[in-house]
């Protein structure tokens, strides 16, 4: 998964990022990308990041593989290290909630 970020004002401390894909219906989580982030590869701090500049993060997260097949929702976002809260977000709508959908993803099994 890439993800382009652009700080619009300098962040107060080191943030996390995070890659969920959780089942639409009830939160349990079925795989995961909890990382720092990087630009291009590199791993860089959120309090360094220039206003303006795009960062292209990438993460790589495996599919648990007791998932039922079903569709299942990518979501993303940032928190603190130090007290584990998430940041607040802003969907298309309007609604501020803790974490952003970005795509929707269909499970499906290989068993015949």
């Amino acid at each position: 998964v890439w993800l382009d970020w652009q700080a619009a004002a300098p962040p107060d401390e080191d943030y996390a990022v995070f890659v969920h894909l959780v089942d639409g219906a009830e939160p349990t989580l079925y795989g995961s990308g909890d990382s720092n982030p990087s630009h291009l590869g590199r791993l860089t701090r959120t309090s360094l990041w220039p206003i303006g500049k795009t960062i292209y993060d990438g993460y790589v997260f495996e599919i648990s593989p007791d998932t039922p097949p079903g569709d299942y929702v990518l979501q993303i976002g940032i928190y603190s290290r130090e007290d584990l809260l998430r940041l607040p977000v802003e969907n298309a709508t309007g609604q501020v909630t803790d974490a952003l959908p970005i795509a929707a993803v269909t499970v499906t099994s290989d068993n015949p």
